[in-house]
């Protein structure tokens, strides 16, 4: 072979990129797996309670959707019904509808026109973002109804609700978490790091011990065969 044909070759080969662990491990799973639960553009699952292969359910007290783990009820109503044993038996205790929490829902409804949850202002965080960039770009103070007359904003579509369970604000981040919900799990693995505990502290790890999921690892649970674990 000529070594210009030689040379070809050898320059084709190596523009050739190798794959990286990323995308070895996205060829192993499985994108229809557990449809309405698992979104493969974000590689995020949100394990149903109606789901039998899901290893928790949802508390059976009537009134409460938080998820119970090796429990027929969650955390809170089990606490209650302990305190209450012998007064009442536990069909009468789930009939019982638990005392809704304070309600501390952000409103829903950007005067930009979206349904997304809205900051004090009155904005989404997208066009809060985009109302405090065009205020430091003129360098003076500007009112948002000045903005929006001069910027012209559009409404943008609704976000995805955060994963974390009763939560209503929108996800920010491809953990799939609200930005509340982002900096706790933040603050809590570095916590964790200095402490030097195990396992190794991320965003599964936090989910699960917050809400007893044991459902949220995509890859890293995965058996050899390919299949993921039956939860």
């Amino acid at each position: 072979m000529p070594a210009s044909l030689l040379s070809s070759s050898l320059l084709s080969q190596l523009a050739t990129p190798a794959l990286t662990w990323r995308d070895q491990l996205l060829e192993a799973i499985d994108p229809n797996w557990r449809p309405g639960e698992y979104d493969h553009g974000q590689l995020l699952l949100v394990p149903s309670s109606e789901n039998p292969r899901t290893r928790w359910r949802r508390c059976r007290r009537a009134g409460c959707e938080n998820p119970s783990h090796r429990s027929r009820l969650c955390q809170v109503c089990s606490a209650e019904y302990r305190a209450a044993a012998g007064q009442v038996s536990f069909e009468q205790f789930c009939a019982t509808l638990r005392t809704p929490r304070r309600d501390t829902k952000r409103p829903k409804g950007c005067l930009v026109g979206c349904h997304r949850t809205v900051t004090p202002n009155g904005l989404c965080a997208q066009h809060f973002q985009s109302f405090n960039s065009f205020v430091n770009r003129r360098g003076a103070a500007i009112t948002i109804a000045a903005w929006m007359e001069s910027a012209h904003p559009k409404p943008l579509p609704p976000m995805p609700q955060c994963v974390v369970p009763n939560c209503p604000d929108d996800r920010f981040y491809g953990t799939g978490l609200c930005s509340n919900h982002q900096r706790g799990a933040d603050s809590w693995i570095k916590s964790w790091t200095r402490r030097g505990l195990h396992p190794a502290p991320d965003i599964d790890v936090w989910l699960e011990r917050r809400a007893g999921l044991s459902t949220h690892r995509l890859v890293s649970r995965c058996r050899r065969s390919g299949q993921c674990f039956s939860g």
